[in-house]
């Protein structure tokens, strides 16, 4: 039987979140199992699929290493407090939604997380014994900070 990999706890994403608060960006706390997504839905004409299909291709990167989390509605750019521009997404909706543009379809725990009076969204991957294909259609796996 093949064993799925343990992703990151949540006390990990809460204490890269405290440093990002504390004045650091984003980009510099992500890791091979952590990842953040700011949600631009609604700006510049992105729709609400285009940022489930954001997180589905992340999600897809980290089950084909060791898992791990993507944050939605922290911008990876800014520094301090600004840095969580929060989310409205459903979590439910997103859940189906990744399950519905991976493939294979990857089953995913969507969280909402209260952070300093802002609405983010903390997704779980495990890593997976299958390869999985974000809505692209392109495999990708997690390097580092990278996809």
């Amino acid at each position: 039987m093949t064993k799925l990999f343990d992703a990151m706890s949540l006390e990990e994403v809460q204490r890269a979140l405290t440093r990002i608060v504390a004045g650091d960006r984003a980009r510099n706390n992500e890791s091979e199992r952590l990842e953040f997504k700011q949600d631009r839905t609604g700006q510049r004409d992105v729709t609400w699929k285009q940022t489930c299909d954001l997180v589905a291709s992340s999600a897809a990167c980290l089950a084909n290493a060791s898992g791990g989390h993507v944050v939605l509605g922290v911008a990876d750019d800014v520094a301090g407090i600004a840095a969580l521009t929060g989310t409205d997404m459903d979590p439910k909706t997103l859940r189906r939604r990744v399950w519905e543009r991976t493939s294979p379809p990857l089953t995913v725990e969507c969280v909402k997380l209260d952070f300093h009076d802002t609405s983010l969204l903390t997704i779980r991957v495990l890593g997976s014994p299958d390869v999985h294909a974000g809505p692209d259609h392109v495999v990708r796996r997690r390097f580092g900070d990278e996809c």
